[in-house]
């Protein structure tokens, strides 16, 4: 195939006993004579391909489910801790809940890799299955936890099996070009929304049946004695739903001769290690910014439960689980429009990088949000409530609202966060461009997810703790955790102008 233009790609310096690659950790001849026939890489498409819909349907239930079974925990896992009486002190709750989510993320770091690469060579569909059937037992055995050994044991196992999301980033890579991907990958951002939805509205509607259905479900001896496993339970049975349809339905996207056959040789086929792949400059330039990204989303969604369950006296809001939940699920709803509706929009207008970097700069936004809901919160509710929030964080008054002000100030940040979650999406893309070949999706994609899993290993911990110290020693009027996380944001923000585009880069 030739390249535009008769340009060659750029090919780094050939090391001493190591094999030259180019920009994007492809491994190439070191003879100096560029023989540009030779890239393997396909010209780009000028006619739009339609999306294969049952596959990317048979993706988005199978999406669905793990985000589903993470995120029904978050409306009641500091209530969780608290019943696990952990500690005395309600501000320390945030450092076994941060503890918690911290560990799912390191031990799907430990896996993640492995997974891609796996999938590269037995096919996609086989590690799909694998991993919907461990999200589902381990949901359930979370939901039986009567210590926190045990609960932080099996949020790790779960965690450790939890590596979909880069085989179906891999699978929707291995069926689309680039005149679909984008409205493609967008069913990834759209199934995590919508899981958003459904995931906290479990949570937040079903923990504790004895109290939220105390005739019907709650007479249940089992739910008495394990009060969290219900919804659990509901969750891990749309796991096995996917997981059904997933192995009767869903046809194997990866396809070895096919890329034989398309490239040439088999020889194209080689894998580049997952080290040269993930130093390459084009992929460099767009994991910086999704490791910031992913701290930073990981973030809201912590702090935000935990903001909203402290005291208003104690710098949160006083909500209980139910209203943590339902604001979760009114986030969810906002942020599968955008992803369905605007942002192929907006993509297609403005451009990858471009929007990337406009929906970054929403972050510092959202942190400094909450200083003022607090603010808010204080102003509107009445003295007593006040009053009352300080014997603990259940007081008779406590969850008495604060006004239409807190909800309008509330929704207002939870939109802006779901519309700078589109930068996913827009990763995601980024992401194949820099991809050597597409003999590889599974360990770039791998990469990927192994740079997320960082990020949310770090982040509950980090923001969980700095808010709880905040508020204990009172740092700048217990706001330094805003300051801290606004800084990180821009930083973020920073990193995108450095973000090179490998399709554009592809080209020239």
């Amino acid at each position: 195939m030739s390249i535009p233009d008769g340009k060659c790609r750029e090919i780094a310096p050939l090391l001493p006993g190591r094999e030259a690659t180019d920009s994007y950790g492809a491994i190439v001849s070191s003879n100096n004579d560029c023989n540009c026939d030779d890239d393997i890489r396909p010209q780009k498409i000028s006619t739009p391909t339609p999306l294969p819909v049952k596959q990317l349907l048979l993706i988005f239930v199978m999406r669905l489910a793990e985000p589903i079974a993470y995120a029904q925990v978050f409306p009641y896992v500091n209530q969780m801790m608290e019943d696990l009486q952990l500690t005395d002190d309600p501000s320390h709750v945030g450092y076994y809940s941060g503890l918690l989510e911290s560990m799912f993320a390191v031990a799907e770091f430990c896996t993640v890799l492995k997974l891609g690469t796996l999938s590269d060579r037995i096919g996609r569909k086989p590690v799909l299955l694998f991993g919907l059937a461990g999200a589902m037992i381990t949901t359930v055995l979370f939901g039986l936890s009567k210590s926190f050994i045990w609960a932080l044991a099996m949020r790790t196992l779960s965690g450790a099996l939890s590596g979909n999301v880069a085989i179906l980033m891999s699978a929707i890579g291995d069926i689309t070009d680039e005149t679909n991907q984008a409205q493609a990958y967008s069913i990834l951002g759209l199934a995590y929304n919508v899981a958003s939805i459904i995931g906290p509205s479990i949570g937040g509607a079903f923990a504790k049946p004895t109290n939220t259905f105390p005739e019907s479900l709650g007479s249940v001896l089992l739910f008495k004695q394990f009060p969290y496993l219900l919804p659990c339970i509901i969750s891990a049975l749309i796991t096995f739903i996917a997981a059904v349809l997933g192995a009767i339905c869903f046809e194997e996207t990866l396809r070895r001769q096919s890329l034989i056959s398309e490239y040439g040789s088999s020889n194209t086929t080689k894998k580049e290690s997952a080290m040269h792949i993930a130093v390459a400059p084009v992929m460099l330039s767009v994991l910086k910014p999704f490791f910031l990204l992913s701290i930073l989303n990981t973030a809201v969604i912590v702090v935000f439960t935990l903001f909203a369950y402290t005291p208003v006296t104690s710098g949160g809001l006083s909500k209980n689980p139910q209203e943590i939940g339902v604001a979760i699920a009114y986030s969810g709803l906002a942020g599968a429009t955008v992803q369905v509706f605007l942002l192929p929009v907006l993509q297609r207008c403005y451009g990858t990088t471009s929007l990337y970097r406009c929906l970054m700069m929403l972050w510092p936004l959202i942190f400094m949000l909450f200083p003022i809901l607090n603010g808010i919160a204080r102003f509107t509710m009445h003295r007593t409530n006040l009053m009352d929030s300080d014997s603990g964080l259940y007081g008779a008054d406590e969850y008495s609202s604060a006004g239409p002000a807190v909800w309008f100030v509330i929704s207002v940040l939870l939109a802006l966060n779901r519309l700078a979650s589109m930068s996913y999406s827009l990763n995601l893309i980024l992401t194949k461009n820099a991809a050597p070949s597409a003999a590889v999706l599974g360990t770039v994609f791998g990469i990927s997810q192994l740079v997320n899993c960082v990020a949310r290993s770090v982040a509950p911990v980090f923001v969980s703790s700095l808010f709880a110290l905040s508020k204990e020693w009172n740092i700048l009027g217990g706001n330094v955790v805003w300051i801290v996380m606004c800084a990180v944001s821009l930083l973020g923000v920073w990193t995108t102008y450095k973000v090179r585009d490998g399709a554009s880069e592809k080209q020239t």
